[in-house]
């Protein structure tokens, strides 16, 4: 069944995602406050340790450009109001940030706005606009502005945030999901937000999250199904709710992959969204297998392909294309499964990996990391920012091998503007 706060999105032209996320924002933190926390600390403001109570109100559709002045602004002693001279009426914008939270206490008064950026592109001079406001902010008047994204932003919007990083600064939707750990008790309300983020694909999907580890057992039933005999020694598996919820968790897997694969993209400075591939791969006792299917045969056949399954694997891989076309940068993630999990004691082993290749040569060492302790169950697998160091670690060691074998390969790489140092 679709997320209500998915099927209501659907009504609206994805140019309005923005300001309808800057809506269900408001009225979340209207019960659950601690969801304007990560914005808050991703916010460039002055005052870096802010009071406990100074949450104020989170605003929608604020105009914060409206009658503001650009120059001869003469402040009033009241931190609410202003009060100005004479000014030209061509220097008055009209801008609109889709959310707006305040913060106020005896001593101190701050505004920070949010852009929120979910399939549309930013607006002529739009961040411009936010930097000019933001570095007007005065002692009586504190202000920053933060960009929340549900996708990786184009490299010159990211280069004059970074260029003015002191104002303004760049955060993604995953990062909201830190205040549904701390929702006590933990809520309809919050527990919807948090769907809605993950299927979307805004936010990753967390297998851990079920006390009961339901998710986590109908993903080795679907794993045990797919590639191992009856008798394989991981108990009974096939109970129905497992196997109808297997494939929905295992695609929640994938969605996890893409989001990470598009935010490491961006960030080794790759221009386009990379290429995503899934497959198994299955290891059987009898290589034999006739692409016939005789009808008598059937039943025997069924039989006989269950029996001879070994073990198997599914890859997730992600490529995209260096400077030379005929280069490339793979990465990936492998779920395994064997007859009694001996390497494993929860049954799905993990590895993620790196490498480079011209074409069909490997240019450098498939770098991997076994998560040999808790397999796919690897708290690391579910932070964004956690996994992409975690892969960022296998590309410059995969980028360091290439390089000594090809020291020319340097050129090629985009995510190299200065030289690789191996990581300790």
């Amino acid at each position: 069944m679709t997320n209500f706060f998915s099927a209501i999105q659907g009504k609206f032209k994805a140019g309005y995602h923005g300001r309808y996320l800057g809506h269900i924002l408001e009225q979340v933190a209207v019960f659950h406050p601690e969801i304007t926390k990560p914005i808050l600390k991703n916010a460039p403001l002055q005052c870096r340790k802010l009071p406990r109570q100074l949450l104020q109100t989170v605003t929608t559709e604020t105009s914060y450009l409206s009658n503001e002045i650009f120059r001869s602004v003469k402040i009033n002693s009241k931190r609410d109001t202003g009060a100005c001279d004479q000014f030209d009426s061509s220097e008055v914008k009209d801008r609109q940030s889709d959310l707006e939270i305040t913060l106020s206490t005896d001593h101190y008064w701050a505004r920070v706005i949010v852009e929120i950026k979910m399939f549309d592109e930013f607006h002529e001079n739009q961040l411009e606009d936010y930097i000019d406001w933001a570095r007007r902010r005065h002692e009586l008047e504190d202000r920053a502005v933060v960009v929340l994204t549900a996708y990786p932003i184009d490299s010159i919007s990211q280069k004059i945030i970074e260029n003015n990083s002191d104002v303004i600064s760049h955060m993604y939707l995953s990062d909201l999901t830190i205040f549904d750990t701390v929702s006590q008790p933990k809520s309809e309300l919050a527990a919807l937000f948090q769907n809605y983020l993950t299927e979307e694909g805004y936010a990753m999907y967390q297998l851990k999250s079920n006390e009961d580890d339901s998710d986590y057992k109908a993903l080795h039933s679907y794993m045990v199904l797919s590639f191992l005999p009856h008798a394989s020694g991981h108990g009974r598996v096939a109970t129905s709710k497992n196997i109808a919820r297997g494939p929905v968790v295992f695609s929640n897997i994938i969605q996890n992959w893409q989001l990470v694969s598009d935010r490491l993209a961006s960030q080794l400075n790759f221009p386009r969204i990379p290429t995503i591939r899934y497959y198994p791969e299955q290891s059987s006792k009898d290589s034999t297998i006739n692409i016939d299917l005789p009808k008598d045969r059937i039943l025997e056949l069924r039989r006989h392909a269950r029996k001879n399954k070994h073990w198997g694997r599914y890859w997730l891989c992600s490529d995209s294309v260096c400077s030379d076309d005929k280069v490339r940068l793979e990465w990936g993630q492998i779920l395994q499964i064997q007859s009694g999990g001996e390497n494993n004691a929860d049954g799905i082993e993990c590895t993620v990996y790196a490498l480079i290749k011209r074409g069909t040569e490997q240019l450098s060492e498939a770098i991997p990391v076994v998560l040999k302790k808790d397999g796919v169950k690897d708290a690391r697998l579910y932070s964004p920012e956690i996994f992409m160091k975690l892969l960022r670690q296998c590309v410059d060691e995969a980028a360091i091998s290439a390089i000594k074998r090809s020291p020319d390969i340097q050129d090629k790489l985009p995510w190299l503007a200065e030289k690789v140092v191996p990581l300790s």
